[in-house]
């Protein structure tokens, strides 16, 4: 089906425009499918340690390995990506997650994950909110929400 496995992972990912490398494999996944797109650049993607490529593959793709893309978002995400991995991905790890939006989150990423997120702790997050900027917005949602 496909003659040389190198040669096409290396013209699909060669852009280094995030976008336009989704826009690549998307392209690719229209004409092999899903599965074959997993087989040949799942690996790649791994090697890349992109959080933001790891998020959209697994969201993408539900034959990806999300323990594996879910291990780069929690070691190289920002706060927010790490919200939207547990909010978009099914068996995301809650705590793990909760543990990096607690230590590295804004004001807004704590309210979002604790609206959003079943399972999560909602008066830690409450907290946080509290500690690092009580005069913010987010502060008064809690309050107004009764979720702290």
């Amino acid at each position: 089906m496909v003659e040389n496995i190198n040669f096409v992972q290396d013209i699909v990912l060669k852009d280094k425009n995030l976008h336009q490398v989704m826009f690549n494999i998307s392209d690719f996944q229209l004409y092999f499918g899903s599965k074959k797109t997993v087989e040949l650049f799942e690996d790649k993607i791994l090697e890349i340690e992109n959080p933001y490529l790891s998020y959209w593959f697994v969201t993408q793709f539900k034959e990806a390995d999300i323990k594996a893309h879910e291990q780069i978002v929690l070691k190289k995400g920002t706060a927010k990506i790490n919200y939207l991995f547990t909010r978009d991905v099914e068996g995301a790890d809650v705590k793990a997650h909760e543990k990096v939006i607690l230590e590295e989150g804004t004001a807004q990423d704590n309210y979002l994950f604790a609206r959003d997120i079943e399972g999560a702790d909602v008066k830690a997050h409450g907290q946080v909110v509290l500690d690092r900027d009580a005069k913010s917005e987010y502060y008064f949602l809690f309050a107004y929400e009764g979720i702290c």
